[in-house]
């Protein structure tokens, strides 16, 4: 039974008060009355995030020595860190991995997900739960999916500060953009492929030891049935598309680079991870967009107000708007789903050792290396920090 609302089994009984609103000054009375502070929203979201790494000793036979001598590329990550030292992983909130592994478990091809929103009733009780850590958190009992996705977008809304700073804002104002005036002869932002073709580009960027394991990020065997053979999860490194140096793509590859080097690395790396983990999230629900109606530019639309925010909404509601190659932060978020396995590089990684370290065998370990396994099993791993702390203490 809750402290704070009319008990479940009363509703069921009852319907004449299967509706009725506990009034927020109770609320707030009976939460000072037992000592209930919320833990989770409106909060910064460095304090929320663990300080400590786990972290994990490199499986040898996970790695290849060659690493030690490669070169870097422009966009090449610090994969050869990680491989030599082992992965670090942050723990991160508690409620954020219940809700995003009910959506991967319940939700893929759950029609207007993050755009429909479930009754005022349930959410209201649902984001009690959670952020005071009371009832049964029983998300089935809460308004099951729909719940559990406009949670995640109000935990970003209401940190105190938003995910992409001022200073982010400005970066973006200033990214080169996909105009009109540098539109090459050949490529088209609005071209089906051309996602395909800049991750094919950021494949041939990479070393051959990045490049197959990005590889068997990208090429995750369950997309091309679910999206048909016009979907971009089939990548191939295959020799360069770009055709001067106005092309779109390379265009788009400066983009990318700007979003790794200038935003994402100036956030901390449990930031870097929590986001990881949402936009992996984001990424596997546009894969199944022919179904759930949720692409990248639908996403962003819905995502991109509650990662940014000021006191300036004129300036705000111009910097949402979702498009791909413009100076928004719709469409870097954009940019962030589709290219997710490039610009996450480094965070995917190490999800997979983390993930993977209980593995008896390599061969083992190439099995789950698909990229919804390498997200679920990170974040059961995670679940399971949680319980093993629960029970040690």
């Amino acid at each position: 039974m809750k402290l704070i609302s009319i008990p479940e089994v009363v509703k069921n009984y009852d319907l004449s008060v299967s509706h009725i609103l506990v009034p927020p000054e109770l609320i707030e009375k009976q939460t000072s009355d037992y000592g209930l502070t919320g833990k989770l929203f409106s909060k910064s979201l460095n304090s929320l995030i663990s300080s400590t790494p786990i972290h994990i000793d490199p499986l040898n036979d996970l790695y290849d020595n060659s690493l030690k001598n490669q070169t870097t590329t422009s966009l090449q990550s610090d994969l050869t860190t990680v491989a030599l030292s082992g992965p670090e992983i942050y723990l991160i909130p508690e409620p954020i991995i219940v809700w995003i592994l009910y959506l991967f478990e319940f939700a893929l091809y759950e029609e207007g997900l993050f755009r429909r929103s479930p009754s005022s009733v349930n959410l209201r009780e649902a984001k009690q739960e959670f952020d005071l850590g009371i009832g049964t958190c029983d998300l089935d009992r809460l308004g099951g999916v729909h719940s559990a996705a406009v949670l995640l977008k109000m935990f970003f809304k209401e940190l105190d500060d938003p995910v992409f700073s001022k200073a982010d804002s400005q970066i973006i104002k200033q990214m080169p953009t996909l105009i009109m005036q540098n539109k090459c002869s050949i490529h088209s932002k609005d071209s089906p492929n051309f996602v395909s073709l800049v991750l094919s580009e950021c494949l041939a960027n990479f070393s051959s030891h990045e490049r197959e394991i990005t590889n068997e990020y990208i090429n995750c065997s369950i997309f091309p049935s679910v999206n048909g053979p016009d979907s971009n999860s089939s990548i191939n490194s295959k020799p360069s598309s770009m055709c001067d140096t106005n092309c779109l793509i390379r265009v788009e590859l400066q983009r990318i680079k700007i979003i790794k080097e200038e935003i994402l690395m100036h956030k901390s790396p449990g930031e870097r991870q929590l986001l990881a983990h949402f936009f992996g999230l984001l990424y596997i629900i546009d894969k199944f967009n022919s179904i759930n109606k949720m692409t990248s530019s639908n996403l962003s639309t819905v995502i991109s107000p509650n990662l940014s925010f000021s006191d300036d909404l004129m300036f705000d509601m111009s910097m949402y708007v979702a498009s791909i190659g413009i100076n928004s932060v719709g469409s870097v978020v954009m940019a962030m789903i589709s290219y997710f396995p490039i610009i996450f590089q480094n965070e995917i990684y190490q999800f997979n050792l983390y993930s993977s370290a209980s593995s008896q065998s390599s061969a083992d370990r190439k099995a789950n290396s698909n990229i919804i396994l390498i997200l679920k099993n990170t974040l059961y791993r995670l679940k399971g920090e949680y319980q093993t702390n629960s029970t040690s203490t």
